[in-house]
């Protein structure tokens, strides 16, 4: 087989990330269409911690590699089975570790800090994603969770955002009842802070599976 020239190479490769855009962009508009029409349903079930760092280390290391960009996870968390709807949980920590590292310069750093606790028959999550510098406004701070909102547009990475990732992230947090806020200062760079409270599986089910 022929191997293709620079110039081809580039166009599909300009070809595969419109794509990927596109897609995205459908179906950030989909979810925006559930969430406008109150049809945003959870469907939750058993959850593993292992099975959430496999799907961090599948989908989020390769953003960071694009960019050189190093992700430190600090662990002071307990980690038992929950029910939780695992795609709408993963949605929201992707889509902040993304806009995160999208909006992060290269060789730079990314932290992701879990604080969790058991509290009753419930799992209290604290998430903390943080980047190593780069600040967000105060005036821009109070719509960064309406739709389209992007305090950069001329910003070549913001060109490659939907601007309703974080519109959607916070929609699936409320209707699991938690909280999603924003903490942003100069020179200490921009935080997003997730609190999620969800039960705790069965003891016997958490006994048959247990989280490691």
């Amino acid at each position: 087989m022929e191997e293709k020239s620079p110039v081809v190479k580039d166009y599909l490769s300009k070809l595969s990330l419109s794509s990927q855009y596109l897609l995205s962009l459908i179906n950030d508009v989909l979810d925006m269409s559930r969430i406008e029409n109150g049809r945003l349903l959870l469907h939750p079930d058993c959850y593993l911690y292992r099975d959430f760092q496999k799907y961090i280390k599948s989908s989020i290391l390769p953003l960071c590699e694009q960019k050189n960009i190093t992700m430190i996870e600090q662990d002071y968390g307990q980690h038992f089975p929950i029910f939780i709807d695992a795609t709408r949980f993963n949605q929201v920590i992707f889509n902040l570790l993304s806009s995160t590292i999208q909006f992060s310069p290269d060789n730079s750093m990314i932290y992701m800090i879990y604080h969790n606790q058991v509290v009753g028959n419930s799992l209290s999550m604290y998430f903390e994603i943080q980047n190593s510098g780069m600040e967000i406004s105060k005036e821009f701070q109070k719509h960064i969770f309406e739709p389209f909102s992007q305090e950069r547009p001329n910003n070549s990475n913001a060109s490659q955002a939907t601007g309703l990732g974080l519109t959607i992230a916070k929609a699936i947090v409320d209707r699991m009842d938690g909280t999603l806020t924003v903490e942003s200062r100069e020179g200490k760079g921009t935080s997003f802070l997730l609190h999620l409270t969800m039960p705790l599986v069965d003891d016997r089910l958490r006994k048959n599976r247990p989280m490691v």
